[in-house]
């Protein structure tokens, strides 16, 4: 019976054992498939001749199905020798041997529609080719040191490389994108990252060579031998697009690439990403400093150091200031994938700076609609009370209070608040007496508003100066502060020890960093510990505080929200909160610390605060509670006062 053969590796195998180039090997299995394509021609041609079967043509096929046979051989099939062994063992034509005749044409049939299957139009070279596949060795590697076996997402290991130019399968695609897109238009910039040799060349042809750069770490005749993770020799929005193939997988710090990705693109401009991603994988694997031998069997090459899973990959692109496109076999169609040999999971993803959702979340902000833990003036004084041990009522009297102990009755002269949203809180320095001036900022054209209007109605505006705008972009060069004030600000920072760092070069000597905070799991991914003592706490709480305003009732249990999901909402909230207090304790000496728990009143009664009265029994349990969670470490916020 006839068995599909992969012909590419029976020839791969032909290719060794003659060492034909990448090249001769494809022109073979071309020249090939069309010599089979004539002889299903010719046959078909003599079944319908009524008087065929002369001595001559007898001998003629014979000769020429023994060609065919010799192909065969080639591709390691032997399952008509013995047939035509019977044919040639017949002098003369006899119309018994139609039916052998019409069997060996069936088998070539077979074949000639694999070939055609199998052909493909490399996109980058324009030729007819038979891709080839991803060679052996790194089989061989996962077998010797025990990897699993993945399911990428867009590797085709049957038809990987172009024989004619080289090209890989994902250097097709992305190719396949500058073509369809037109994205490389006079006038742009385009910087290639470990720069793909056909990928190159196409780009060259395409725009002027000085609009045009290439960067890598280790490769020579690049235009910058860049650290990808820290590329100081790239002014800001410098290219209008970027391609990074296949490069973050082995960089210690993906994270920070990402930024530097993002930093480095125009407002308008797009990057071309991809990594090797396992569509088995249910999280990303990544260790630093393995062995060689450990980095085969975890991650799948030895000089890799993570392996990615899909939902992972997304959410850190995302996080890293993101709006991300996953474009794939739609957007190309069929013909495209089928030419260009993919598989029908090859994704391409196309990032983009996003739209600043932080901004448009917070200008649409209205603290009233909001029913949370800060609106309990019982959990407000439990909080105060942690912080400087008075019960305390306002939200941030306990940070005040903290601060004016350690002024000792001076007055700070000049303080800068990084994220003041409407402003109360400066306010509220300045009415006490304890700040002269402060400058004011926030991304929020919004809250800027509201604060002006604030300041103007308590009547401290001559002692506020408001700004609207990223402060790590529109501050004074060599600006110094007594008091850098954040307050529910820092856990919004993207990179919280760039922000601490940054506090730390403009206070003077002898200032303050003050910081009243969310320090708990970075975007709300909180431990597996966190969640038991939460949802243990919420099964015995009574129905009744889970009925919701307007009918119906809250789950029981506490999920949380997804990275994604966060994204969506603020993409800026609780963005580096878990690395808050460890920034703090690098960059300054014995900061005070003030723990004022959390996990209880933020997150274990999150939804359902507004069915527990102040006063309530209930709600003193809960805070005792939230107090012992302060003792385990496993507190959600702090007060934080440190000098420089």
């Amino acid at each position: 019976m006839f068995g599909k053969i992969n012909i590419k590796v029976c020839l791969c195998e032909e290719k060794e054992k003659y060492t034909m180039t990448l090249k001769e090997l494809s022109e073979k299995m071309i020249e090939e498939k069309n010599t089979l394509k004539l002889y299903k021609k010719y046959v078909e041609k003599i079944l319908n001749i009524e008087d065929w079967g002369t001595d001559q043509e007898w001998k003629e096929y014979l000769d020429i199905t023994c060609e065919i046979v010799e192909i065969l051989h080639n591709l390691n099939d032997y399952t008509l020798d013995k047939l035509y062994a019977e044919l040639s063992d017949n002098p003369i034509y006899k119309k018994n041997l139609l039916p052998s005749i019409k069997h060996i044409l069936n088998q070539i049939n077979m074949y000639v529609v694999q070939y055609e299957n199998e052909l493909g139009i490399c996109n980058i070279c324009g030729q007819e080719v038979y891709y080839l596949p991803l060679p052996v060795y790194y089989e061989q590697q996962r077998l010797k040191y025990g990897g699993k076996r993945t399911i990428p997402e867009a590797l085709n290991r049957q038809k990987y490389i172009c024989p004619e130019c080289g090209a890989v399968d994902r250097d097709r695609m992305i190719v396949g994108y500058l073509q369809k897109s037109g994205i490389l238009r006079k006038g742009r910039r385009v910087l290639q990252f470990a720069p793909s040799k056909m990928v190159d060349a196409y780009i060259k042809q395409c725009i002027p060579s000085d609009a045009y750069d290439t960067a890598d770490l280790f490769m020579k005749n690049v235009t910058y031998q860049s650290d990808i993770q820290n590329m100081i020799e790239i002014e800001d929005e410098t290219y209008d697009l970027w391609i990074c193939s296949h490069v973050l997988e082995h960089v210690a710090d993906d994270r920070k690439a990402l930024r530097e990705l993002r930093r480095i693109l125009k407002p308008d401009g797009c990057g071309i990403l991809l990594v090797p991603l396992d569509l088995s994988r249910e999280e990303t694997d990544e260790e630093q400093g393995c062995s060689e031998a450990e980095n085969w069997r975890r991650f799948g090459q030895g000089d890799h150091v993570r392996a990615y899973a899909k939902k992972d990959f997304i959410a850190r692109v995302k996080e890293c200031g993101f709006e991300l496109e996953s474009i794939g076999k739609e957007y190309f169609g069929n013909d495209f994938f089928k030419n260009c040999g993919l598989i029908d999971t090859s994704t391409l993803y196309i990032v983009r700076k996003n739209k600043n959702n932080a901004k448009k979340y917070w200008d649409n902000y209205n603290e009233e609609e909001r029913t949370r833990w800060w609106h309990s003036s019982q959990v407000i004084r439990h909080f105060n009370k942690n912080v400087c041990g008075k019960s305390l009522d306002g939200w941030n009297a306990g940070g005040v209070e903290l601060l004016k102990e350690y002024l000792h009755g001076k007055k700070i002269e000049n303080a800068i608040s990084i994220g003041c949203g409407s402003a109360w809180k400066e306010i509220e320095l300045i009415k006490r007496g304890l700040v002269s001036s402060i400058i004011c900022y926030d991304l929020s054209e919004n809250m800027i508003k509201k604060a002006i209007e604030n300041a103007r109605r308590e009547k401290v505006e001559e002692h506020m100066r408001f700004i609207c705008g990223d402060i790590f972009l529109n501050m004074e060069t060599n600006a110094k502060f007594d008091l850098v004030f954040w307050d529910n600000s820092l856990h919004h920072m993207k990179d919280a020890r760039q922000a601490v760092q940054y506090s730390y070069e403009i206070l003077k000597e002898g200032g303050f960093l003050y910081c009243n905070d969310y320090i708990g799991a970075s975007r709300f991914q909180r431990t597996d510990m966190e969640m038991a003592i939460v949802n243990g706490i919420r099964l015995y709480l009574p129905d009744e505080v889970f009925i919701k305003p307007g009918g119906g009732r809250y789950e029981r249990f506490y999920v949380g929200p997804t990275i994604e999901q966060m994204m969506n909402i603020d993409p800026s909230e609780a963005a580096d909160s878990e690395n808050i207090i460890p920034a703090i304790k690098e960059h300054f000496v014995n900061p005070d610390i003030r723990y004022a728990g959390g996990l209880i009143y933020l997150v274990c009664m999150e939804d359902i605060i507004h069915n527990i009265s102040d006063g309530d029994p209930l709600l003193d349990y809960l805070l005792e509670l939230d107090d012992q969670t302060i003792k385990f470490g496993l507190s959600q916020y702090a007060v934080i006062l440190a000098k420089k």
